[in-house]
């Protein structure tokens, strides 16, 4: 067995277009029991971001019986996450 010699890669300088850091933001916290609104958009943006993904995935069509099973089921998480998020806001809201 003849050996290999491996030379180590030159090290790639990133594009300019490359995704920059994003920078933290300064936002009230609203302690360990509660959200603060910036905290629940968040958590609202990824659950429209999960409803987009859903639809799209009804727009290509199945693949078979599983994946419909499968899509029925992220169905099921969707609306139960909405629901969590709709009383976390009603909560967030209460003096």
């Amino acid at each position: 067995m003849d050996a290999v010699m491996i030379r180590p890669r030159k090290a790639v300088k990133a594009p300019a277009c490359a995704a920059k850091p994003i920078p933290k933001i300064k936002q009230k916290t609203a302690g360990p029991t509660k959200l603060a609104k910036a905290e629940t958009t968040a958590l609202w943006h990824a659950v429209n971001w999960m409803a987009t993904v859903l639809r799209e995935w009804k727009l290509d069509g199945f693949k078979n019986d599983e994946d419909q099973a499968q899509h029925e089921v992220q169905s099921q998480h969707l609306t139960t996450a909405k629901r969590a998020l709709s009383k976390m806001n009603k909560m967030r809201k209460e003096p």
